[in-house]
């Protein structure tokens, strides 16, 4: 199975200026990471297995060393949070931590009218590249919940020093977000040894 996740992404840092600095021991409030999904398609057609191959590997989402893939996960980390000073320093009261993560994926338009054999392999094929793609979708997921956790421990004395953490911590996360889709994917072969595999 052909696909590619995770190279496709970035992060949106919001300056030191806009972080909001709390109020002396404010209170803090605090959700869980933020996840939004969305799923696009690209059309094929066709009534056989090797129409619908030849179909996915010209139409297929382009990852950025060219090559084409059957599917693709795009994963988007963003980072907010506040301050909150004290006594004894300065420490991260809340946190906004966004994930937004894209699936496209191919969708067949002759399906209805193919031969049952064909819709049976497709299904099969079809399920198991959902599951693949959700097993990227799930390292995004860990990866956001990492981040919250490590800038909630953070502490400094002074909160420009904090801030410089949080922001090499939020950094560390995207690279750790490219790896870890990688390493999925060199794991289980872009999913075939998970069964994506069409025909």
């Amino acid at each position: 199975m052909k696909e590619l996740t995770g190279e496709s992404l970035s992060g949106r840092r919001y300056g030191l200026a806009a972080f909001i600095l709390a109020v002396l021991l404010a209170p803090s409030a605090q959700g869980a990471p933020s996840l939004t999904e969305r799923h696009e398609d690209y059309a094929v057609t066709g009534s056989s297995a090797a129409e619908l191959r030849g179909q996915m590997d010209r139409l297929g989402p382009r990852s950025e060393d060219g090559k084409i893939y059957d599917a693709n996960t795009h994963s988007e980390l963003s980072w907010r949070y506040n301050y909150q000073t004290s006594l004894d320093g300065c420490r991260i009261a809340s946190t906004d931590i966004r994930m937004s993560v894209v699936y496209v994926m191919p969708r067949w338009d002759d399906y209805d009218g193919a031969p049952r054999n064909v819709r049976d392999s497709w299904d099969r094929y079809y399920g198991r590249l959902t599951v693949h793609e959700q097993g990227h979708r799930d390292i995004s997921v860990q990866v956001a919940t990492d981040l919250e956790r490590g800038m909630l421990g953070l502490r400094r004395r002074y909160c420009d020093e904090l801030g410089k953490d949080a922001e090499e911590m939020a950094r560390g996360s995207l690279k750790a977000l490219k790896d870890r889709h990688r390493a999925f994917d060199d794991r289980t072969r872009h999913g075939a040894d998970e069964g994506a595999v069409f025909p």
